[in-house]
């Protein structure tokens, strides 16, 4: 029984790794070509409504196609990145920067934070972002008490989901949380195709806005 224990230890690192490498280099190689991904950023960037001043946060950011947007926020402004994975955080940043080289915008990308953290314990304080964007991104209670403690009074949330079948389950099942949680408006928009196969799958938008009158949040928020 021994060697097939030894075996059987020997290739958990190498199922990690297969992970790894399918989540920073498969899967986003992957949806670029199948999924239509830039043009889904490209719409949520015109749904973010993104202003010049504004502080504006991503989460589960992933590789930089929010540089479609990202730049809107100018100089007064600041874009936030938050993504779990070191790998991908850092590699992001240069990539950054090599789209500002490339068309000779430097220094755009000065603007950008690039944060390794969890969402349900964002490291930035109350009342701080104007705009929260989740994009493809599935995250339980803590992780909408976050993004409602994160956001200024009357910001916004956008989460979005690329729905199998083009039907907006997981999108109804979050605007319901994030009503029972304290979030006001809510509202599901259907967004851009998520496959080049027709009817395969669709992006569905669920945005929301926080209140503005603070003291609705105080049977909400989790008690420190």
């Amino acid at each position: 029984m021994e060697p097939v224990v030894e075996r059987t230890m020997t290739n958990l690192p190498s199922l990690e790794k297969s992970f790894d490498f399918w989540n920073e280099m498969g899967w986003p190689i992957g949806s670029l070509m199948v999924m239509l991904r830039p043009l889904h950023h490209w719409l949520i960037g015109n749904v973010a409504k993104i202003k010049r001043g504004q502080k504006v946060l991503e989460i589960g950011a992933g590789y930089p196609l929010y540089k479609l947007y990202a730049d809107k926020v100018g100089r007064d402004g600041l874009f936030a990145t938050v993504d779990i994975n070191n790998n991908i955080q850092g590699r992001a940043k240069k990539i950054c920067y090599w789209i500002d080289g490339f068309f000779e915008k430097k220094s755009r990308s000065d603007r950008i934070v690039h944060s390794t953290a969890d969402a349900t314990k964002l490291p930035f304080g109350d009342n701080t972002f104007d705009t929260i964007i989740a994009s493809n991104f599935t995250g339980g209670d803590d992780n909408v008490r976050e993004a409602l403690r994160a956001l200024k009074p009357g910001g916004r949330v956008i989460y979005t989901w690329d729905e199998f079948l083009s039907i907006p389950i997981l999108t109804a099942i979050q605007a319901q949380k994030c009503k029972e949680l304290g979030f006001e408006k809510v509202k599901i928009r259907p967004g851009a195709p998520g496959s080049i196969v027709p009817g395969q799958a669709w992006n569905w938008y669920m945005e929301a806005s926080k209140p503005v009158r603070q003291e609705k949040l105080g049977s909400i928020l989790p008690e420190k």
